[in-house]
């Protein structure tokens, strides 16, 4: 089963290559075949960071059989198997520059998610966006030198538009890409909806930028107004809407040049590509430094939320025994008091002290009496319900509120704790017992009208004899 898995994985790298690269192929430069905008580039650097480098083999043979139609001769025996040999550069070329390099950048950086940090995206550019494509280049291109299928003389210029499709690729698609497919959202809605509505705004703002679409001379300084509105989807969904809206830009731009409209429309195609690939290396990196300030206000607020829950945590934990205290003791009182004036849910209270605690204390020393207060603490905690809430009131008085219970539910579990104590052999060597109180809630009661009875109870089993449970 798990073999089957791989294969069909292989064969989906291999296919989703092979069809981006038909794609890519529709803007192409002859000779050679070379794309200005190299789609499978930064969509195999994506998915070997989301899957690992097992996809290896589906770039291979993507980038063998995505290449290969492209200048593929049948003119003779040797012009096929030059196209067979210069295709092969391809494919190990790209194995190279997508997923080695891809793992290269994981090494380095500790992480598969190279998005987030100064250092880490330096790590990428350098390996996935520079050496990556570089060695490409050089493999593409040499091979396509090598066995004759480009003259000798356009090796620089046809290595250059080469290095920069790919560089540009990984620099637009590998972020968009990755971060779509990894990172975990609890409001896609929201981020398509913007994204659908920005890449319209975008589209129109691009196209009119670059003369695809004709605008009255007074329109255009209202189209700039799409500008602070991308800067505010860019702020408040993240990276993600962020590279996605670069892919739209940089869509836009490459229909244009590929037309010879817009500002880089040139004589020399070359020309223009090489302008349309330095724009869009700019503008990705203008895009990487936003999405690097997202990123760090992004872990400043997950620090916040987390230290705001570590304080929450201490001003309602008792310090000595680690339960709730009394601050949390009556924040829940009160929240079961609401339920019940709403729903009508019974709950009931239980306040327990330890019988003749200062006698503990008084013989064995205050330290010893707090081993006494830790480990009941730990002994009623460990049996209580998921739903009820135990803590300390204060001294080695606790309480215990049950949620969804009745009288008779409250007293047999009242009875369970004090047989527990009972029979419960304490460190100290000595027996420990506890008297409790009991009362459930009732029409019209307040926490305090509940406390008070809760306590009178309490005394009550005391003056009774103690280790006894009273309901009131």
């Amino acid at each position: 089963m798990m073999l089957k898995k791989r294969y069909a994985e292989i064969i989906g790298v291999a296919l989703t290559y092979m069809i981006l690269a038909r794609i890519g192929q529709l803007f192409a430069i002859e000779p050679g075949n070379v794309t200005p905008l190299w789609l499978p580039s930064g969509i195999m650097v994506a998915i070997t960071l989301a899957r690992g480098p097992q996809i290896w083999p589906g770039v291979f043979l993507g980038a063998f059989c995505g290449n290969i139609w492209a200048y593929f001769s049948f003119s003779s025996l040797q012009a096929a198997l030059s196209s067979i040999a210069a295709a092969t550069f391809n494919g190990v070329g790209d194995v190279i520059a997508c997923v080695i390099m891809a793992e290269l950048v994981c090494f380095f950086t500790n992480t598969r998610n190279p998005f987030k940090n100064a250092i880490d995206l330096a790590w990428f550019i350098c390996l996935a966006v520079i050496i990556g494509p570089l060695l490409s280049a050089i493999f593409g291109v040499g091979g396509l030198s090598l066995f004759n299928v480009i003259d000798n003389e356009l090796f620089v210029s046809t290595l250059s538009v080469w290095f920069f499709g790919d560089a540009t690729g990984v620099l637009i698609f590998t972020p968009m890409l990755y971060l779509w497919l990894s990172e975990k959202s609890s409001n896609y809605k929201d981020e398509l909806k913007w994204l659908v509505i920005m890449s319209l705004a975008l589209a129109i703002l691009s196209a009119a930028l670059l003369e695809i679409l004709p605008f009255p001379g007074y329109i255009y300084p209202l189209l700039y107004l799409f500008i602070p509105a991308a800067l505010y989807g860019f702020l408040y969904f993240g990276p993600r809407v962020a590279f996605s809206l670069l892919l739209v830009i940089g869509t836009i731009a490459l229909f244009a040049t590929s037309r010879q409209v817009g500002f880089f429309a040139d004589e020399n195609i070359s020309n223009a590509i090489i302008k349309l690939q330095y724009f869009l290396a700019i503008l990705s990196l203008n895009i990487y430094v936003i999405a690097l300030f997202l990123a760090k206000k992004e872990k400043i607020m997950a620090d916040l939320a987390t230290k705001k829950t570590k304080l929450e945590k201490l001003y309602r934990q008792d310090q000595l025994t680690k339960i709730w205290n009394r601050y949390r003791i009556k924040e829940f009182l009160e929240y079961e008091l609401s339920r019940f004036q709403r729903h009508h849910t019974a709950f009931g209270v239980l306040m327990f002290d330890i019988d003749d605690f200062k006698q503990i204390n008084d013989t064995l020393g205050h330290l010893e009496g707090d081993k006494v207060l830790v480990e009941l603490s730990n002994l009623v905690d460990n049996h209580t319900r998921q739903s009820d809430l135990f803590g300390r009131w204060g001294g080695e008085e606790f309480i215990l509120i049950l949620t969804d219970t009745t009288k008779i539910e409250l007293m047999t579990t009242a009875e369970k704790i004090r047989n527990l104590v009972e029979k419960n052999q304490f460190e100290i060597g000595q027996k420990v017992t506890i008297s409790i109180g009991a009362t459930i809630v009732q029409t019209g009661d307040s926490s305090l009208s509940l406390l008070d009875r809760v306590d009178e109870a309490l005394y009550c089993s005391k003056d009774e004899g103690k280790n006894q449970v009273t309901l009131r």
